[in-house]
């Protein structure tokens, strides 16, 4: 009878832990959610600042294509690289797999799926496109540190 009783006890004690663990990761990566949402909603409207707010403010923030190439550090080199692409292009990022892990204030995200880029005349291209990204809690906002970015089979 006493097992039953201190059984009892220790699971009524543990539920309300584990059932708030949960509940503080679905909180968090709705979090990070909405910074992705961000970044595509800024992407589709090709707003180079808009893009620029969702990183963090480090000098060492990064932003990487698949090409060897296309490693921009810095906001400075990634402003530039965002404002030379987008007068041409608006990009549309379509994601069917999101993947999101935290641990305290850093978060990691794979996301793959597709992108449509829409060139100002002519017809929209179709590929598909992954990402994996790194992000940092700060005050109250998850910010990119790194962006790679890439076709998958492309060099």
């Amino acid at each position: 009878m006493k097992k039953g009783i201190l059984l009892s006890l220790v699971l009524s004690l543990s539920i309300p832990v584990l059932v708030s663990a949960q509940s503080e990761t679905e909180k968090v990566k709705k979090e990070i959610s909405k910074t992705l949402e961000s970044f595509y909603s800024a992407a589709q409207k090709a707003s180079t600042e808009e893009i620029m707010s969702l990183f963090d403010t480090s000098p060492n923030i990064m932003f990487i294509g698949g090409d060897s190439a296309e490693i921009w550090k810095g906001a400075d080199k990634i402003r530039g690289h965002l404002n030379s692409m987008f007068p041409d292009v608006k990009v549309t990022l379509l994601m069917e797999r999101t993947d999101i892990d935290y641990n305290q204030n850093t978060a990691w995200v794979f996301a793959d799926g597709r992108i449509i880029i829409t060139p100002p005349e002519g017809e929209p291209m179709k590929a598909p496109y992954r990402f994996m990204a790194i992000l940092v809690k700060k005050a109250n906002f998850w910010k990119f540190t790194i962006y790679n970015g890439q076709n998958p089979g492309s060099k």
